[in-house]
């Protein structure tokens, strides 16, 4: 059964519209180690391709992982930590050991202190029931930080082994490369490919759109196991399975985030283009720094004015949303109310995290009501 380098569906050469397609000349003419008619659209023309978030399917295909003895390479998104952790991972991957990788690291300021998040990334994880080994911080575009990981799963595989691609003896059978849609799985597969495998360029199929991926794509880590690489999962409570094309561009941050600091009196009120809406009320000023895309919009004004520059300006200062159609989607919103009264980081899923101060002070988001919005102290 032969499958597409790119993407992993497998190949046929009967529908066009379908899967996996390859027209049967290119077969004859390049053997199975070709690209779907899909992937040489994304990888060539930047095509949009609609994506499918069937989430029976998706555990369908991972559940095989806990009939094995594996080893999971879990990666979560700096800025999407909250909902970085997929549901009822534990149910397909059992007790399996996992290492978590924190992708993305390099678009945080170099004075950042991860150890604001550390401890909220490892308690989420226990309340996962997952079995963590370990976790490691960097960029996978960062060869350093791919050795770093690759030396990770060799220290467990093969005590005092250097090298998992070239050695025999099986500690654990496959390693899986687990996460969320545009974690950046590929990109480690395709840097994996170039720094230990002798690939010239990227194998694997990448892009700023989501599920590039669409079954699983396994390289060999030795004799008798792989390196896999499987489908992202879309989650539902992320404000990117909503956007598409421009507004996706805009709150995907692609390079190191300013943070934008802001010190609030009572009555006042700020938007995240047109997603987020914070209102600040209480006793006290408050100090509120942005951990967001640098090339989304912040508008600050008076709560009193903020209903009417909503009504007028979403979808043209207020963006995204860019067009009324977008802007529907997100319509039906939620109002949550927090008391801020030490330093916390409040996280938008989709957006990124806001830092809080004061020592009394209120806020209340209105947001999309499918977006997960979670409060967590520094301390």
């Amino acid at each position: 059964m032969s499958r597409c380098i790119g993407c992993g569906a497998i190949i046929q050469s009967n529908n066009p519209e379908q899967l996996g397609y390859v027209a049967e000349a290119i077969l004859i003419e390049r053997g199975k180690d070709v690209y779907c008619k899909r992937c040489y659209e994304i990888r060539n023309h930047n095509f949009q391709y609609e994506v499918d978030n069937n989430l029976h399917n998706y555990y369908e295909k991972m559940k095989i992982i806990k009939k094995e003895k594996a080893l999971i390479l879990l990666l979560i998104d700096i800025m999407d930590i909250m909902g970085g952790f997929i549901p009822n991972l534990d149910q397909c991957i059992g007790t399996n050991k996992v290492i978590l990788v924190v992708n993305k690291i390099d678009l945080l300021p170099k004075d950042f202190k991860l150890t604001r998040l550390d401890k909220i990334i490892r308690n989420l994880a226990l309340k996962d029931g997952l079995n963590l080994d370990s976790i490691l911080y960097g960029s996978v575009k960062n060869k350093e930080f791919v050795h770093k990981i690759i030396s990770k799963v060799t220290k467990i595989k093969y005590p005092n082994k250097s090298n998992p691609f070239t050695k025999r003896k099986v500690r654990f059978n496959n390693c899986y490369i687990v996460g969320h849609a545009s974690v950046g799985k590929s990109t480690l597969m395709n840097q994996i490919g170039k720094m230990y495998l002798e690939y010239k360029t990227d194998v694997i199929t990448t892009n700023s759109q989501f599920q590039t991926t669409l079954d699983f794509i396994q390289w060999p880590l030795d004799k008798d196991s792989f390196l896999i690489d499987t489908p992202g999962i879309i989650n539902p409570h992320n404000f990117c399975a909503y956007l598409k094309g421009e507004s996706l561009h805009i709150v995907m941050p692609k390079k190191y985030i300013k943070p934008r600091t802001f010190q609030l009196q009572p009555n006042q009120t700020i938007f995240l283009g047109g997603l987020v809406r914070l209102d600040f009320k209480g006793n006290e000023k408050i100090n509120v720094s942005f951990y967001v895309s640098n090339e989304l919009y912040i508008h600050r004004t008076k709560t009193i004015h903020a209903d009417e520059i909503f009504r007028s300006q979403v979808t043209k200062l207020l963006v995204p949303p860019f067009t009324d159609e977008e802007k529907e989607k997100i319509d039906n919103v939620k109002n949550l109310d927090f008391e801020i009264t030490k330093p916390c980081n409040l996280f938008l899923s989709g957006i990124g995290f806001v830092h809080l101060v004061s020592l009394d002070a209120k806020v209340t988001i209105k947001i999309f009501k499918m977006i997960d919005v979670e409060i967590r102290n520094d301390d």
